[in-house]
C-alpha cells in the first residue's frame, strides 16, 4: 500500500484527502466540530478515506511535538487536547499531528508552490 492521507482541520470544515501516486483518489469533508467531538469526527473521516500507510493532520494553533493541541483559535474547548494519542487509540496506527501552517510550508517545500 502506497496511499497516504491527510486531514486539514479548518475554521469551518475538516477536509480529508487520500493520495496515491501523486493523485487525489478520495476526499471527505465534514463541518468542523466543537472540541468535544473532534476525535470522533476525525476518526470518521480517516475511516471513510480508505486504506493508507500514514495519516497526517494539520490543526490551527499551538501544537506540541507530541501532537497535543495546547490551544486552537478555531476549536472552542481544545485546550491541552492530546489529539495524537486519542486518535492513535481510536484508529490503531501512528498519526502525525502538526500545526496547519507547518504542514503547508512542508508541502510547498516538497512539491513547490
Amino acid at each position: 500500500m502506497t496511499a497516504v492521507a491527510g486531514i486539514d482541520v479548518g475554521g469551518t470544515k475538516c477536509l480529508g484527502v487520500l493520495f496515491e501516486g501523486g493523485e487525489i483518489v478520495n476526499s471527505v469533508r465534514r463541518p468542523t466540530p466543537h472540541a468535544d467531538h473532534l476525535v470522533s469526527t476525525l476518526a470518521e473521516i480517516a475511516r471513510e478515506l480508505g486504506q493508507y500507510k500514514t495519516l497526517g493532520i494539520g490543526v490551527p494553533g499551538l501544537i506540541t511535538p507530541t501532537g497535543v493541541v495546547r490551544e486552537s483559535p478555531n476549536l472552542t474547548g481544545a485546550i491541552e487536547l492530546d489529539l495524537r494519542t486519542l486518535l492513535q487509540k481510536e484508529l490503531g496506527h501512528v498519526i502525525d499531528v502538526e500545526n496547519d501552517a507547518t504542514c503547508a510550508a512542508h508541502a510547498e517545500w516538497q512539491y513547490g508552490a
